[in-house]
């Protein structure tokens, strides 16, 4: 055991008086708090998987938890006894002859007047204590990520009733993504905001196939393992292993045999297909449930396979996967019980009836074949979405859902970002995965009150409310919220859910955030209202560069930038990248289609550039520009989609990189061609906007297609202008 004074840190301060009347303990300062905490066991053998989600040693991160915060709550000086509270696992409890708990569980205990136990049944139950002992008697509350988030109580002293309490999670993996930016992410689990809120990473079950089947490994060796059309060095996860070609399942159970000898400790191991949806080695059983071919059958059968391998030597390992794309719906047959799929849906779409029936269906039909069953959610926002995504009323709804009906682990990307922009979402949903009987109107009456004051409140509350209603009853009406809510996630891409604001909603948010700032009155609740307000000027500006796009500017001249009309054979640019002299073709892998100049075709048969699509993959004429901010431009071309069906989609789009040459996919402006502009004729398309938001942008001009493998796109006389508005024009007169 390892005992610390937290006097000894904290200097200064004197001992202050603990006393223990009618069955309760009085602090007065944290310098009278003797902590000891058990030591870990050491490690058995190499660091496992897990680690890389969640940190092995949480009895540091729970000593973490109260060597920061309990000098910040009870910074007070007076003489007394010295209390101690002791920190571990199950070695701890049985100590004070405490019930064996298991691994999340925890219990707070009061042996006598001047000790307080909190121990776990594992290291992470013992975290879980810390935080429930933080919460509970301390009023701790961390609201958003960040130190500004923490709302910390300062007291004179602390009555702490000595009363033994026991606690345990619904969800057995509660976790969210890592926040932007990814470096920050150490923390973020370990003892940062998602730590404090009790997350915990309970299985191994993303994407990895191509960590098991490695194309450096079996490659050359094997290359039946791989898909035919694979070719030399492929990405990571752009493609899927042939599961029944010969000896691919006895190695990859051998690996996976090989992994849990290095590390004895790794408990579970991802067996989630690529992000790719295609398999090879068997024909789809009809479309799924998501309209998609449903190879589940396919894939199912070799986990079980793979599964029955492993545990011959590994009995108490599981095993979890990804529920997605092409195996989404549950196969003819059960699973075996180590399995633990997550199905993986953007369940905003629970606001359309018809869709929430068939998710809940698909539940129920997963619990029929699987025994154990997870979520894999998309909840992100401000990292992709431009206006706060709030949808809170509809994930209460369906995380109940989940809870009655046998779904025992959550995971959702939501990808948080340094600004409070999505308010009390994340914090909520950790809430009711931690209990999802919790009243969350309750809890989302204090988090506001916390977080600005009970003045402010209201009004911060009205702003969020004002999201809520906006995706309630605006987005899910529009052709957006229609064309996604099949798919596994809303396009983010797509900026159309933002065709409806105008200024009634800038007018609304500004009022409503002026009086947060106005009415928040302590220093820590002043700090949040200017973050509030921070994030809510960068959601304004974001409006106003959607609002150029979807309600374009009437009128006024034009300043041409540049013309290309195609007539020249050296009309396409061989460069891999975009320039700012020319068109390139590009495409993701693993596409084999080529474009080329046609000297005959074109609006006039002038020339065009066309690309053949039979063997295409996300095909896209590119090209990059310098833009100056306050302009406002004006781009037109002309499009021939011949013979490409209706099948997926072709585009015209406003791309951006920032100052660093990174693609801004938030800041996408797409205008689509509907089925009426893909009839084999030619087409002009026009999009107008200015520069976002971000520092020193540049334009990368896309006309591409999605999903669409069939026909031939053609593009002629791509034209870039300046928009002179009339006040401009008598200017420059």
């Amino acid at each position: 055991m390892t005992a610390k004074i937290l006097s000894s840190l904290f200097a200064g301060l004197l001992i202050s008086a603990i006393s223990a009347a009618d069955d309760i303990i009085t602090l007065k300062s944290a310098q009278s708090v003797r902590l000891e905490v058990e030591e870990p066991s050491k490690r058995i053998g190499a660091p496992s998987y897990e680690e890389t989600y969640q940190s092995r040693n949480q009895l540091a991160s729970a000593e973490k938890m109260l060597k920061n915060l309990l000098p910040k709550i009870l910074p007070g000086t007076a003489g007394g006894n010295t209390v101690t509270i002791k920190v571990g696992t199950n070695l701890l409890g049985a100590k004070y002859k405490l019930p064996k708990l298991e691994p999340e569980e925890f219990i707070i205990a009061f042996p006598d007047a001047e000790t307080i136990v909190i121990a776990g049944g594992a290291q992470i139950g013992a975290r879980n204590g810390v935080s429930e002992f933080l919460q509970r008697f301390c009023g701790v509350r961390w609201l958003f990520p960040g130190e500004a988030g923490l709302h910390l109580p300062e007291y004179a002293e602390l009555k702490i009733p000595m009363k033994q309490m026991r606690g345990k999670p619904h969800f057995m993996h509660r976790n969210l993504s890592w926040p932007y930016p990814f470096e920050q992410r150490k923390d973020w689990y370990n003892s940062g905001w998602l730590a404090f809120n009790r997350n915990r990473h309970g299985i191994n079950m993303h994407h990895n196939l191509h960590e098991l089947i490695p194309w450096k490994i079996y490659g050359k060796t094997h290359p039946e393992f791989y898909p035919k059309e694979l070719g030399p060095n492929p990405p990571n996860d752009r493609w899927n292993p042939v599961l029944n070609a010969p000896g691919l399942t006895e190695e990859a159970v051998k690996r996976i045999c090989e992994q849990f000898k290095r590390s004895p400790e790794q408990h579970s191991y991802a067996l989630g297909m690529n992000d790719f949806p295609r398999f090879e080695g068997a024909e789809p059983k009809g479309i799924n449930s998501i309209g998609m071919g449903n190879y589940s059958d396919y894939y199912y059968g070799w986990v079980n396979q793979v599964i029955a391998g492993v545990t011959k030597q590994y009995p108490d390992k599981y095993f979890g996967m990804l529920a997605y794309n092409t195996v989404t719906d549950p196969p003819s047959f059960k699973l075996h019980p180590h399995a633990m799929p997550f199905t993986c849906i953007d369940r905003m779409r629970w606001y359309d009836p018809a869709s929430a029936e068939i998710d809940m269906k698909r539940t129920l039909q997963w619990r029929e074949k699987a025994a154990r069953l997870g979520w894999y959610d998309y909840i992100y926002g401000d990292k992709n979405y431009l206006v706060p995504r709030i949808y809170i009323q509809l994930m209460v709804k369906y995380l109940k859902f989940a809870a009655k009906n046998g779904v025992t682990g959550y995971y959702a990307e939501s990808y948080s970002t340094e600004l409070p922009t999505e308010g009390p979402k994340n914090w909520l949903v950790m809430q009711l995965l931690w209990n999802p009987d919790a009243d969350a109107d309750a809890l989302l009456t204090e988090w506001y009150a916390l977080a600005v004051g009970k003045d402010a409140a209201p009004h911060l509350r009205n702003y969020f409310a004002h999201w809520e209603k906006y995706w309630r009853e605006k987005v899910t009406k529009n052709e957006w919220f229609d064309r996604y809510k099949d798919w596994v996630y809303f396009d983010f891409l797509d900026h159309n859910y933002m065709k409806d604001l105008n200024w009634a909603n800038i007018t609304y948010c500004q009022k409503e955030m002026k009086q947060v700032l106005e009415k928040a009155k302590t220093p820590e609740q002043k700090r949040r209202a200017e973050l509030f307000m921070k994030s809510w000027e960068q959601v304004k500006a974001n409006i106003l560069y959607a609002m150029q796009f979807h309600h374009p500017y009437k009128g006024g001249s034009e300043a041409r930038i540049f013309l290309n009309d195609f007539n020249r054979s050296d009309s396409l640019d061989t460069n891999a990248h975009p320039g700012f002299n020319g068109w390139i073709f590009w495409q993701s892998f693993p596409g084999k289609a080529k474009a080329v100049w046609e000297e005959k075709t074109g609006v006039d048969g002038s020339g065009a550039l066309a690309v053949n699509l039979d063997n295409s993959s996300n095909a896209v004429f590119a090209r990059a520009i310098k833009t100056s901010p306050r302009r406002i431009y004006r781009f037109r071309c002309q499009i021939q989609a011949e013979n490409t069906g209706t099948d997926g989609r072709i585009y015209v789009r406003a791309n951006w990189r920032d100052k660093n040459k990174v693609i801004t996919h938030r800041y996408n402006l797409t205008k689509f061609l509907g089925a009426d502009l893909r009839d084999g004729k030619w087409h002009t398309v026009e999009i107008q906007f200015k520069e976002p938001p971000i520092g020193k942008p540049i334009l990368n001009l896309h006309i591409g297609t999605k999903g669409v493998r069939k026909g031939v796109l053609r593009i002629d006389n791509t034209e870039l202008s300046v928009v002179l508005p009339a006040k401009a024009q008598k200017k420059s007169m």
